[in-house]
């Protein structure tokens, strides 16, 4: 297994042989309209409560991708069949009031305001 390698509509990011563990994304965002090929945001509790019952792929242990998560996405965009342009949230808090997150489109880190709709491209662990 290495990263850019799909698996069950999921895409792999990272694989740590030593752990045995490895990380991978949903193909498509959360909030997916297959009929327009586009994706909406939600906020950050919005998206929380979301990730809860999210099951794709008969997986139902999905979360917020991490800072470090993100950039791996973002490298391996051109493997991922839908990534979003724009801003997409990590799980990371920037204070009380804000999230990190990374535009996969252009790479750029900044944060927002929890309330404002992002984005939202869960993972999730795997063994292998």
């Amino acid at each position: 297994m290495k990263p850019g390698e799909k698996i069950n509509n999921c895409v792999i990011i990272h694989v740590d042989n030593e752990s045995k563990k490895g990380i991978m994304c949903a193909e498509f965002p959360m909030y997916w309209n297959r009929s327009l090929n586009y994706a909406d945001g939600a906020n950050f509790k919005k998206a929380q409560k979301d990730l809860a019952k999210f099951n794709d792929n008969n997986f139902s242990d999905w979360r917020l991708p991490t800072q470090k998560e993100l950039e791996l996405i973002f490298k391996l965009k051109k493997k991922i069949k839908n990534v979003t342009s724009g801003f997409h949230m990590s799980s990371e808090l920037d204070g009380a009031e804000k999230i990190f997150g990374t535009a996969l489109d252009t790479g750029h880190k900044s944060s927002t305001s929890l309330k404002n709709p992002c984005y939202v491209h869960p993972v999730r662990e795997f063994d292998i």
